[in-house]
């Protein structure tokens, strides 16, 4: 609540307006209760305007105004996922006069909003995302934090046939043994697909990474 002294020595009626350097135009009134939605540290001013137009204005006095504490715990600054990995955003928020802030008080921002509360799960497409945590009181007031998430492409296996030898020929009814090397360059798990091209033969051959197969059509098989 803001409240003000004013008188006018000519007795002409007058008007009493109040001023932020943050927040602008306070309201009208000789006393007038406000919530301050912008936090820090503002200078209110007082202006008493008579009906001919004459005005004084105030003194400044001064209104500190505590935001809001965000703070992201997960994942941690700078981190860099592969192409399709659902991250997990945790914070908290922490305000004077509200005390822990939830739920919807938190959002979360990657250009658009992407969630609430915490914990929020999320996929981000490839590239660098300083993703924002904002924490909101219940007068609007707001703090935030910032973390930055890498988004690298998802890069297809390397695969390498070890047996049997490319054109190795082989005797009708004999029972060959596939084998290959594979490598992530994420580190991520492989599935295998073994297949033939030749026509009969089941699709696909098999799902091991190696196994002994016995070939059920004659002829070259790629």
């Amino acid at each position: 609540t803001l409240v003000a002294n004013a008188s006018d020595p000519e007795g002409h009626p007058f008007t009493v307006s109040w001023t932020s350097s943050i927040s602008n135009a306070l309201g009208d009134g000789i006393a007038i209760t406000r919530l301050m939605p912008n936090g820090g540290a503002h200078l209110v001013t007082c202006t008493a305007t008579d009906a001919r137009g004459a005005s004084f204005t105030s003194a400044p006095i001064t209104l500190n105004v505590t935001s809001p504490v965000a703070r992201i715990t997960a994942p941690t600054n700078n981190v860099t996922v592969v192409e399709g990995t659902a991250l997990v955003f945790a914070g908290t928020g922490f305000d004077a006069e509200d005390g822990a802030l939830v739920g919807t008080s938190l959002e979360w921002f990657d250009g658009a909003l992407i969630g609430t509360g915490s914990p929020v799960i999320a996929t981000l497409a490839p590239g660098s995302h300083d993703v924002l945590l904002l924490a909101r009181d219940s007068v609007g007031n707001t703090g935030s934090a910032t973390v930055r998430v890498n988004v690298s492409l998802n890069q297809p296996p390397v695969v390498d046939i070890t047996s049997p030898l490319n054109g190795e020929t082989l005797a009708a009814c004999t029972q060959v043994n596939l084998r290959c090397d594979a490598t992530d360059p994420e580190g991520q798990n492989v599935t295998f697909a073994w297949t033939s091209n030749r026509v009969g033969e089941p699709q696909p051959l098999s799902t091991s990474r190696n196994f002994n197969w016995l070939p059920l059509v004659a002829g070259a098989h790629v």
